[in-house]
């Protein structure tokens, strides 16, 4: 079932038959660790985005244990229980364009620590491309960011969609809950995406929801519009409707700010916070629970780490298991460390 929802959803995205065989082979591996070390409540969790117009697929691997000890060596090949259809997560971890695991047994890589009843053994996470190209690969003063969007259970077209727009300068991301929108690459139709590609990303987060309520929709739209300016060192946020905010900044002076913002039927205070070395957001709709709770490890200051933490981890630890979501349900996980902030930040946990 694994192998070919992802290689499904990889040709939905327009991957090549290639490609989109070597997709199939990690959700094999990935599946096939779950039978060969009888991990408990283990399951496969497969989302394919669009983001920036660039398709992503997602292939997750979720357990509660037993957990690996030494991660590293078990990506490597070199231990003797890689015996998956290829070389076990070394296979994995080559044909992805980024890979990232935790594990509750490896203390160099620990997953995120929530509610113990919510507790996991061990997260993997390969993410995939169509083409060659590997934004992973930029520099430290690039975001990085992960995003699950799943239909409610009772089926029907979604009504959440993630969308990230960007000039190289200013990074905007807005998560949408509305009717007729798709998480599928091919439907900018819409005319509330249509609005969005027409408006220049440097206008404030404010401004565009004032446009998006003029857009001719059914109903008024739920929306969180995230702003980074990465040559500033900025964000700035506003939101309306159902839409949950979590955003942690830490600033250049070592001033830690949150922001929390809930589900509101109107308008809020916009959110502009700048001078940051490190960036933490999370946006949730409403077809999700509240996030359980993350609970501190010594050494952090909190969400923040080093080396961090990779978003799709972030993203796979804090979205429910299917049967908790009660309806179209989406989740965006952005994380930021500017080039300057990696010794601050390490200066600050030491």
């Amino acid at each position: 079932m694994a192998k070919k929802t992802a290689k499904r959803v990889a040709l939905d995205l327009g991957f090549s038959a290639r490609r989109a065989a070597e997709a199939e082979l990690v959700a094999s591996e990935l599946a096939f660790n779950h039978v060969m070390h009888k991990t408990k409540q283990g399951i496969i969790r497969i989302t394919g985005l669009d983001l920036a117009h660039l398709p992503v697929l997602t292939i997750a691997s979720l357990d509660e244990g037993p957990g690996i000890a030494n991660l590293s060596m078990a990506c490597s090949g070199k231990t003797p229980f890689g015996k998956g259809l290829g070389a076990g997560l070394a296979a994995v971890a080559r044909l992805a364009d980024e890979f990232s695991a935790c594990s509750c047994l490896d203390t160099s890589s620990p997953c995120p620590a929530v509610a113990p009843e919510q507790g996991h053994g061990t997260v993997i996470c390969a993410t995939l491309r169509p083409g060659s190209e590997r934004p992973g690969t930029r520099s430290i003063g690039w975001p990085r960011l992960a995003g699950i969007i799943a239909p409610r259970p009772s089926g029907g077209q979604c009504g959440d969609r993630i969308i990230v727009q960007t000039d190289g300068r200013y990074l905007r991301v807005t998560v949408i809950d509305t009717e007729g929108i798709s998480m599928w690459p091919g439907k900018e139709g819409h005319p509330l995406v249509q609005n969005l590609e027409r408006l220049a990303l440097l206008w404030p987060p404010d401004r565009v929801l004032d446009q998006l309520k003029k857009s001719c929709l059914p109903g008024q739209p739920s929306a969180r519009i995230l702003l980074v300016d990465l040559l500033s060192g900025s964000v700035q946020s506003a939101g309306m409707g159902n839409v949950r905010l979590v955003l942690h900044a830490l600033q250049e002076t070592g001033r830690h700010v949150t922001v929390l913002r809930g589900m509101r039927g109107e308008g809020e205070d916009p959110v502009l916070i700048g001078s940051i070395a490190e960036l933490w957001i999370m946006a949730a709709t409403d077809g999700l629970p509240p996030p359980p709770p993350l609970i501190q490890r010594p050494g952090w200051i909190f969400p923040f780490r080093n080396p961090p933490i990779m978003p799709c981890i972030w993203t796979q630890v804090l979205f429910p298991r299917h049967n908790e979501i009660r309806d179209d349900a989406s989740l965006m996980v952005l994380t930021w460390q500017r080039r300057s902030a990696s010794a601050s930040t390490s200066s600050a946990l030491s």
